[in-house]
């Protein structure tokens, strides 16, 4: 017996917690052209704008780009209130 497919919306969040391009960055794409979403539907909802860029290192918290963090945090949130069909699994992609 088969499963039917069933329907997600995907997001990817690419980021990478040494705030410079590549690395970790690079997994929801590598995750979508693995075939993540294989034997489902997925409405790809894109990835997030935002990254981390700011190498430096919070002292008191050890948090590194503290600002960047809450900006995407911010965006994060904002494009998964504002997804499409919001009665649909979400599906993650994060780096």
């Amino acid at each position: 017996m088969t499963t039917p497919a069933r329907t997600w919306q995907c997001l990817g969040v690419p980021i990478d917690c040494v705030a410079q391009p590549g690395g970790t960055e690079l997994a929801p794409d590598s995750l979508r052209h693995a075939g993540v979403g294989d034997g489902h539907r997925l409405i790809d909802l894109g990835d997030t704008r935002s990254r981390l860029r700011d190498p430096v290192r919070d002292c008191e918290t050890g948090v590194v780009a503290g600002e960047d963090v809450v900006g995407l945090t911010a965006e994060l949130r904002e494009r998964i209130a504002g997804r499409p069909e919001p009665r649909l699994p979400l599906l993650v992609l994060g780096g």
